[in-house]
């Protein structure tokens, strides 16, 4: 029976080559593990610091985001609105508010103000305030 050398083939060798080659795959995947981990980390750490909760209804009161935004914005002059808010919402007559409220504050006694505004006009000697607005005294009253 006549052999040949390339059939023949050493068991050592390729018992001992089998687990080298497993060791090698397991380094080589951990490497490519931890390199994209290291590689996405700053662009997940941004995504937290841009976005971070101003997804729509996430936001602090006194500001907003629309459905799309990455960030809140304050609420101008005029407007509030309460935690979570998609939009700033007007105050009403007799009220007003500074940028990014939470509330609208009542005007003091004496003064008032339009819907949406930012002050309080202080009515004039001689008026006081009725239904929302400056009106002259009756006859016989002062303020």
């Amino acid at each position: 029976m006549v052999t040949s050398p390339w059939l023949v083939l050493p068991s050592a060798p390729i018992v001992l080559l089998v687990p080298s080659l497993l060791l090698m795959l397991q380094l080589v995947v951990t490497v490519l593990l931890v390199l994209g981990l290291v590689l996405l980390l700053p662009l997940v750490v941004t995504v937290l610091l841009v976005c971070g909760n101003c997804a729509a209804g996430n936001c602090a009161a006194g500001t907003w985001s629309g459905a799309a935004a990455s960030t809140c914005g304050n609420c101008a002059a005029g407007t509030f609105s309460g935690a979570a808010a998609s939009t700033c919402g007007s105050c009403s007559v007799n009220t007003f508010s500074l940028a990014a409220a939470s509330t609208c504050t009542n005007c003091a006694a004496g003064s008032t103000s339009g819907a949406g505004a930012s002050t309080c006009t202080v009515c004039p000697a001689g008026s006081a305030v009725t239904a929302g607005t400056c009106s002259t005294c009756a006859a016989g009253k002062f303020s």
